[in-house]
């Protein structure tokens, strides 16, 4: 008799077979929609692989290579027979990638390291240039010594195919050495006054104003800048400082600001302003009562730096009030801004044997318009004034500046160097992308030449815009408009008699971002925009090697610039001889009659 076996009743059996036939049944579904992506116009986004992808999945199976996760969190595949390259020997790697490198003296753009041998990109947002952490340029990594200060820096052998100023820079990783591009001559005559400040040429001011928008509006990059010029050629002062800054969104850490009474405070991104005047820091502060507001350098030691010249920039016009004027509690003058038109004026008080404050009172007869006093000391020395406004933009600057107004801020701070840094906000402006961006490139234009329309013989950097990025596809990719941008900054500053220096270069360009986010400690925040601090103040350090390196440069090929002492005067003094102290705060030739107007206006 044929014995049958019954079909399976086993409850949990037959529900293992379902479940098979659903997976089956999503397998199938999922092919289909993920072929669909490939037949479909619009879809190619969400396509699961793309052309020059590594195979999802079958890498893993079909490699014999060790699985790493990197310094920036990304994953590396290092081969089984060989050790991931540590920094020290990326460094030393004899292979230099020299293809397409400048010509000595040319643009000075560095490039990124190529990969270490052993060690190759498995995923990512194009991280080439990157091993065991490390981001160096070429040319950086032929045999490279160690420096006074212990930094690591460029081997002389590379300097036959790099600029003098590149083979001078220090390798800072995971930045990216990088030195200004510039035109002959562009930076001379800040380079003169930094040689006669360096000499000690007594009185010598070297001033620099930064403009810029949120990425130094709290001294982010200048405030590392500025440390580095004053430890070289001396401490000129704070210079320039806003009345009311708001602690969110801007501060200049380290020096006296403080404020009794009522301030309202407007600044170029928001507008607000009766007038489209807001002062070189972008800021104007306006009190209607009585207030105060108490302004000082840095503590050294301890205790506040002397300071020796206070300059007010205030409003005048109908209907205006008065305000006072007081040195470390000393005796004050007054000074009215009432006036028959709008203009703007400004009160220098110079003190000989210095002082550690500069006091600001409104009197609260009416309204009264300020915006910054300028802090200096006798010199020599150099001022790094950071003028960023967060938020702000080369539409802030055309829509809220009045040209004869900005024209005569500039004249009276009589700078010499103009650096000008800004893009961050502008990554969205239509006219960036449409064409080659021509709209953007005339706009950008007249913004530039609005700043430099008050200090034409000054001269001019500008700044390129630091890297960004956004999420796409689960990786961090440095967002495309930015190549397009700095071609536009770049060319506009060398036909506007600007140096140029890409501070996204020195993040190590496409992908540093991600780098940097990546890096322990973080050099770049999360939001995908801005930086840390400790990324602020490397791009700063960047910067100044750059700055520093052109001077460098610069000295060697003009060895009689600078200052001399003039010569002894051998013989009896003059009968007789005095010293003019400076006079007291509101008398004498310092007193700028309140009601003058700027020739502008």
């Amino acid at each position: 008799m044929e014995h049958r076996t019954p079909p399976t009743t086993d409850p949990e059996q037959r529900g293992h077979g379902r479940e098979f036939v659903r997976f089956l049944a999503f397998l199938i579904l999922a092919g289909l929609l993920s072929a669909g992506t490939y037949v479909v116009e619009g879809l190619e986004d969400v396509r699961p692989w793309r052309a020059g992808e590594p195979l999802p999945l079958l890498r893993f199976l079909a490699s014999s290579s060790e699985v790493r996760l990197d310094a920036y969190g990304e994953l590396s595949a290092v081969p089984e027979s060989r050790e991931a390259a540590t920094d020290e020997q990326v460094m030393a790697s004899p292979t230099l990638d020299t293809s397409g490198l400048p010509e000595a003296f040319g643009e000075g753009v560095a490039r990124p390291a190529p990969m270490a041998t052993g060690a190759r990109r498995v995923h990512g947002d194009e991280r080439d240039g990157t091993a065991s952490g490390s981001e160096l340029a070429s040319g950086a990594q032929g045999a490279a010594g160690t420096g006074p200060e212990g930094s690591q820096r460029v081997a002389t052998a590379a300097s036959g195919f790099l600029s003098r100023e590149l083979a001078a820079l220090p390798v800072r990783p995971p930045a990216v050495p990088t030195t200004l591009q510039q035109k002959p001559g562009v930076l001379d005559s800040w380079y003169e006054s930094l040689a006669r400040a360096e000499d000690g040429e007594p009185g010598r001011l070297v001033r620099v104003v930064h403009f810029g928008d949120s990425t130094i509006a709290a001294d982010g990059i200048t405030g590392q800048v500025r440390r580095r010029l004053q430890a070289r050629f001396g401490d000129g002062g704070p210079g320039f400082l806003a009345i009311e800054v708001d602690p969110r969104w801007g501060m200049r850490p380290g020096i006296l600001r403080t404020h009794t009474g009522d301030w309202e405070t407007q600044t170029i991104t928001f507008g607000g302003s009766e007038l489209d005047r807001y002062g070189l820091a972008g800021t104007v502060s306006t009190s209607a009562g009585e207030s105060t507001v108490r302004l000082g350098g840095l503590k050294q030691a301890g205790v506040r730096q002397l300071l020796h010249r206070f300059d007010v920039y205030y409003r005048t016009g109908p209907g205006l009030g008065s305000f006072s004027v007081h040195v470390s509690g000393a005796a004050s003058a007054r000074v009215n801004t009432q006036a028959p038109q709008s203009g703007d004026a400004y009160r220098a008080v110079e003190v000989e044997d210095g002082a550690r404050a500069f006091s600001i009172r409104t009197l609260g007869d009416a309204p009264v318009v300020l915006y910054g006093v300028a802090l200096e000391t006798q010199g020599p020395g150099v001022t790094w004034e950071s003028l960023g406004v967060a938020g702000s933009s080369i539409a802030s600057v055309l829509a809220h500046q009045e040209r004869a107004h900005l024209r005569s801020q500039l004249r009276r701070r009589e700078v010499d160097l103009v650096v000008y840094q800004t893009g961050g906000n502008e990554l969205t402006y239509p006219h960036l992308h449409k064409g080659e961006g021509e709209g953007y490139e005339k706009v950008y234009r007249r913004a530039l030449q609005r700043l430099r329309s008050g200090a034409t013989q000054s001269a001019c950097l500008v700044v390129g815009p630091l890297d960004q990025a956004t999420r796409e596809r689960g990786n961090i990719v440095s967002k495309e408009q930015l190549d397009r941008m700095i071609r536009i900054q770049s060319r506009v500053a060398m036909e506007e008699g600007c140096a140029f220096w890409d501070a996204r270069n020195a993040m190590g360009g496409a992908g540093g971002f991600a780098r940097w986010m990546h890096h322990d400690p973080p050099f770049a925040w999360t939001d995908l925009m801005h930086l840390t601090m400790p990324g602020l103040d490397l791009v700063g350090d960047c910067l100044a090697d750059a700055l520093l390196a052109g001077y460098e440069a610069w000295r060697q090929d003009h060895p009689d610039a600078g200052w001399r002492p003039p010569p002894m005067i051998t013989g009896s003094p003059p009968e007789s001889s005095s010293v003019v102290p400076s006079p007291a705060p509101g008398v004498g030739p310092q007193s700028v009659d309140p009601t003058t107007r700027s020739p502008d206006g």
